[in-house]
């Protein structure tokens, strides 16, 4: 019986000791995981200048703007809804860049090319919330592809504007580095369009 008895108490004690080993690696490799997930920056891009949660190194540096000219125009344009809600369209102004920041990462031109950026303020003053793809109401027109209207590569469609707010967007097109002069073309898609000049000086 004595024999038994100690054969027992070894295993219960070999037994334990695994047990502590697995739990321990266990909790090295939910600490390892809990690391990684802070440290490392969001995936799901920059949205309002929110770039994750990462270390003051690991933020996202806004590229410099090479020129910028106010535009300031404001259009009303439908839901589609028989209420016949709008919203309010106001494209702030536009810029030439370099560089620019698409879902959290920089992005360069080619040579030879720049950035033409749009930036679009939306408001809705609707009593729900909405999602638009606002690069449907915008047109662009270039001395290099004169009579031909490109519509933005560059966008965070589809854009969501809650009920009675205002959500900030950007817009962007690639273009040749030498020129300064554009053409807006601003409606729905199936209206009345508006044609606005830009230029850079």
């Amino acid at each position: 019986m004595n024999t038994y008895s100690t054969s027992e108490t070894q295993t219960a004690k070999k037994t334990v000791t695994v047990k502590r080993i697995v739990i321990g690696v266990v909790v090295m490799f939910l600490l390892g995981a809990a690391v990684i997930l802070v440290t490392q920056p969001s995936a799901t891009g920059n949205h309002g200048g929110i770039t994750g949660t990462g270390s003051l190194a690991q933020r996202v540096v806004p590229p410099p703007v090479k020129a910028t000219t106010d535009i300031n125009r404001e259009f009303a344009f439908s839901l589609g809804t028989k209420s016949k809600d709008t919203i309010k369209y106001t494209i702030q102004s536009a810029e030439k860049m370099d560089e620019i920041i698409v879902n959290g990462q920089k992005a360069y031109a080619v040579a030879g090319r720049t950035f033409l950026i749009l930036n679009v303020k939306i408001t809705n003053d609707t009593q729900q919330g909405i999602k638009i793809n606002t690069r449907d109401f915008v047109r662009m027109s270039s001395p290099e592809k004169d009579n031909e209207w490109l519509a933005p590569d560059i966008h965070n469609d589809p854009v969501e504007v809650q009920a009675l707010s205002t959500k900030y967007t950007r817009l962007g097109f690639p273009v040749s580095n030498t020129i300064n002069s554009f053409k807006l073309r601003i409606g729905e898609i199936n209206g009345t369009k508006t044609n606005v000049d830009l230029l850079f000086q």
